[in-house]
């Protein structure tokens, strides 16, 4: 409020401080588990506010989607091709299976 969060995309070596100064959030895609987890605590130990993460692209393993939420991830959101309906509904009921083993 006023207006709607501004979400900064990107991994770049500068994409954190162009979060820190234009955006409300950040979202980077899904890479390497230990780097991104190091870059989000790097990000909110800067910021001078609570810095909201989205993981965009994210992986459906259910090791790294608990990771991410012990690391305060606020949403994972995951990438579904441009297919056919049973292609595009497994891939929903495999993302829902993964989601149940992480929350329940």
């Amino acid at each position: 409020s006023p207006h709607p969060r501004v979400w900064v995309g990107g991994e770049g070596p500068t994409a954190e401080d162009r979060v820190l100064r234009f955006g409300d959030g950040w979202m980077p895609h899904s890479r390497d588990d230990d780097e991104m987890i190091a870059r989000i605590e790097a990000l909110r130990a800067r910021a001078d506010h609570e810095v909201p993460v989205s993981i965009n692209a994210s992986s459906r393993r259910p090791e790294r989607l608990a990771r991410y939420a012990e690391a305060g991830v606020e949403r994972a959101i995951f990438y579904l091709p441009s297919a056919g309906r049973d292609e595009i509904e497994q891939r929903m009921d495999a993302v829902q299976d993964s989601w149940r083993q992480v929350w329940g």
